[in-house]
């Protein structure tokens, strides 16, 4: 087992499972109760645990690995035991220093029982920084990407916002050629395919979407505020925020107003704190 951010991880019956050291909070992350994973390693490197998990009928015996919320469960090694004379399975794993070592248990058609203990080079996961001479504002805890200017395009976003550091790439949602409050910003990696960071772009005084504040996201925000439209709280929120342009935690015919005045260069909105100024 191990510990991580208040959680221990474990292997509880073939059931991968976090909880509080007094094992309340408690929550599967991954049920792997086939006869020969009752002993499941687990480790973690890089924000991913780590875990060795054999078929049912012993064909495929892999390393997987599986954020801390359950999801991205991908393989990143794999023993294909199909029509094969020799049967192999990976019995333990244990990490250290970036290297996963694991036992590989071999029992040919005839003789003995072999042990080996393979390793494997483990390399960090990509990640996604703000340019260093930029505004960018990257929120891991709101999944939000800020300090940005109106009308930007990928192009402009990948040269001069952001940074990717390691072999990924961003795969947006919608495939808008600029980019506005809404659009998912994925982090993927170019060799697993595994989505690593999901961010959504917030342009404050936009929520329209299409990366400008003008009379539209105006009248958007005043229909709104007379329920001809609805937002969700949650999959709508990043519009919410979009529209708070005073601080006073709505968005409403005031801000509907400051959007109206800085269109006109009245005010100008700050992408860094969602303020005008």
């Amino acid at each position: 087992m191990f510990y991580n951010e208040g959680y221990w991880y474990y292997n509880k019956n073939g059931q991968l499972t976090a909880s509080r050291f007094d094992l309340s909070d408690s929550r599967v992350l991954k049920t792997v109760n086939y006869s020969s994973n009752k002993y499941t390693y687990i480790g973690m490197f890089d924000g991913r645990i780590y875990y060795n998990l054999t078929s049912a009928d012993n064909s495929l015996s892999e390393i997987r690995r599986i954020k801390f919320d359950g999801t991205n469960d991908i393989s990143v090694l794999s023993i294909n035991n199909s029509g094969q004379p020799v049967s192999e399975r990976i019995t333990e794993t244990v990490i250290r220093d970036n290297r996963i070592k694991y036992t590989v248990y071999r029992w040919p058609a005839s003789g003995s029982a072999q042990y080996d203990v393979p390793y494997w080079d483990l390399n960090p996961s990509a990640k996604l920084e703000a340019h260093e001479n930029s505004t960018t504002v990257i929120n891991p805890e709101t999944d939000y990407i800020f300090g940005l200017k109106f009308g930007l395009t990928k192009t402009e976003f990948e040269n001069n916002y952001v940074v990717i550091n390691g072999d990924a790439s961003l795969v947006y949602t919608p495939t808008n050629y600029v980019l506005g409050t809404g659009t998912k910003v994925e982090l993927v990696d170019n060799t697993t395919n595994e989505v690593l960071e999901s961010y959504n772009i917030l342009i404050f005084g936009d929520v329209n979407g299409d990366g400008n504040a003008d009379s539209s996201d105006s009248g958007i925000i005043i229909d709104m505020e007379n329920f001809l439209i609805s937002w969700d709280p949650v999959d709508d929120a990043a519009l919410f925020a979009a529209g708070d342009l005073n601080g006073d935690g709505v968005s409403d015919s005031i801000d509907s107003s400051i959007i109206t005045d800085a269109e006109n260069f009245l005010y100008t909105i700050n992408q860094v704190t969602g303020l005008v100024q």
